[in-house]
């Protein structure tokens, strides 16, 4: 684990296992200071790079490998060039994207995790065919609770999600889904442009491990898409 207050440099850092955890103490005036990484990183297959909480982490380099970039509750990583190629997990309250006219950096991943509502993602997102979200529902989810919403990442560029070919996966995390019968979780809401998705009418159910089953169906709208509770019963296991 890094522990930060200032900017910090990277060099060439390969990740082979575990997780390496860059945090950032806290200001003298109190305040979480932005930090500023550099370098080349690669993060192999069951390991894990993590961007913690509550601060705001500019990036310039290139991420990639088998692994995932992790940006843990209420952090924020912005790429100001370079690239991402490597799996995202986006935790609650999390925001990952480009920095305004920074056009340059490249993000292609091959998957992306959603884990828990009010995610962020500024810039376009591409997650079109061999590409896979999984979407992480927790149990005290409301009726109309965003996971994902898409924005621009400059008043006049950006924001628009395009999933065609892509696949959709969702999971339940902790217990019982509190989401009643015929309620909606808005899984992606690309507020200021478009949203372009071929999952219109397609059913996915979820097994929680405790004989729990839930069968939702899935809606794309002109910027929104939506997993509505159609069904639930639980199996004796």
């Amino acid at each position: 684990m890094f522990s930060i207050i200032d900017n910090i440099h990277i060099g060439k850092t390969i990740i082979n296992s575990g997780a390496l955890r860059i945090y950032g103490g806290l200001a003298p005036d109190g305040t979480s200071p932005t930090i500023c990484c550099r370098g080349n990183i690669r993060i192999d297959e069951k390991a894990s790079l993590e961007f913690g909480q509550r601060h705001q982490h500019i990036f310039q380099g290139v991420i990639y490998g088998g692994g995932t970039l992790a940006v843990l509750k209420e952090a924020a990583v912005y790429l100001a060039r370079g690239s991402l190629q490597s799996a995202l997990a986006l935790y609650e309250g999390s925001a990952f994207g480009l920095l305004p006219l920074c056009h340059d950096a490249v993000v292609d991943i091959p998957r992306l995790e959603v884990r828990g509502a009010g995610a962020r993602w500024n810039g376009d997102l591409k997650m079109g065919e061999g590409k896979i979200i999984t979407f992480y529902i927790p149990d005290a989810v409301t009726d109309e609770a965003t996971m994902l919403a898409v924005w621009p990442f400059s008043p006049k560029n950006g924001g628009r999600a395009d999933l065609r070919g892509g696949e959709i996966r969702l999971e339940i995390t902790g217990g019982s889904l509190s989401l009643k019968y015929g309620e909606t979780v808005v899984l992606i809401d690309s507020h200021m442009n478009s949203l372009a998705s071929d999952h219109d009418g397609r059913e996915i159910t979820v097994t929680d491990g405790v004989g729990r089953v839930y069968k939702f169906i899935l809606k794309a709208e002109s910027r929104r898409l939506t997993a509505t509770l159609t069904g639930y019963r639980h199996d004796l296991v």
